[in-house]
């Protein structure tokens, strides 16, 4: 009896020590980096840029923090196949971003990084270029996003000058479509991070930003596939922060991130 006491005194002592000695903090996740791409099924370029936002959209964004957005547009959609997720003012988004970086056209597919850098978007290279440094950059606001079965609220802080406007975006993941037409006729493509709606609901002014807006969601829309994404954007089209969240009841619950 004796003899074990002794044998285990030095690891009680050992686990002590452990408990009682001041623990790391936890790591801090990175702030989210909001990429937006302009896509569209009707353009051949455009599958290859699809394929890394979706690569995004499961998390494999070479441990960036990032929060993907699918825009789909118009223009395409008279050369032979209309994109059933594109949408005027998708393209009308991306017509002001053709005003705040001074570009002499807008194109497909594009990546627009944190609404301050653009590039062609089937280009990884480039693409995580621009994402590594915005990721490097400090953000000048927080978003909390938070769901319940019918609603989403927010929460956004920042001490920022002037108003920012609010943006929430519905997406959805794990889409697919078989081509009939056009340049990619006879493809079956893949989509995820689509945007389904999105709504300016509100200006940050003072600092602070609270609004709980009623979810509309359509009956074809997979609510298990679904991201509420909110970012906070100035008048130059920069992104002052950026959250979200997954709508799936199973995942209910609020995120400042991905």
């Amino acid at each position: 009896m004796h003899a074990r006491f002794v044998f285990l005194l030095p690891s009680l002592l050992m686990l002590v020590t452990l408990q009682g000695a001041p623990q790391p903090p936890a790591a801090v996740p990175p702030a989210p980096v909001l990429v937006e791409l302009f896509t569209s099924e009707g353009c051949s370029d455009c599958p290859p840029a699809d394929d890394l936002l979706n690569a995004m959209a499961r998390g494999q964004s070479m441990n960036f923090n990032v929060i993907p957005l699918a825009f789909h547009v118009t223009y395409w959609d008279q050369d032979g196949w209309r994109d059933r997720f594109s949408d005027s003012s998708y393209t009308a988004r991306q017509q002001d971003y053709q005003g705040w970086f001074h570009t002499k056209a807008i194109y497909t597919p594009q990546a627009v990084v944190d609404g301050e850098y653009e590039t062609v978007g089937n280009n990884p290279g480039r693409v995580f270029g621009l994402i590594r440094k915005a990721a490097a950059e400090p953000r000048a606001a927080s978003v909390r996003v938070s769901v319940n079965e019918a609603e989403v609220t927010v929460e956004a802080q920042g001490a920022l000058h002037g108003s920012q406007k609010i943006w929430l975006a519905i997406t959805e993941d794990d889409l697919a479509t078989d081509v009939k037409a056009g340049e990619n006729r006879s493809r079956t493509l893949h989509h995820s991070a689509v945007v389904r709606q999105l709504a300016s609901i509100g200006k940050l002014k003072d600092g602070a930003f609270t609004r709980t807006v009623p979810l509309k969601l359509k009956s074809d829309w997979h609510r298990d596939k679904l991201h509420a994404v909110v970012f906070v954007q100035d008048e130059k089209g920069r992104i002052m922060g950026a959250g979200t969240t997954r709508l799936s009841s199973q995942a209910a619950g609020s995120s400042g991130a991905r």
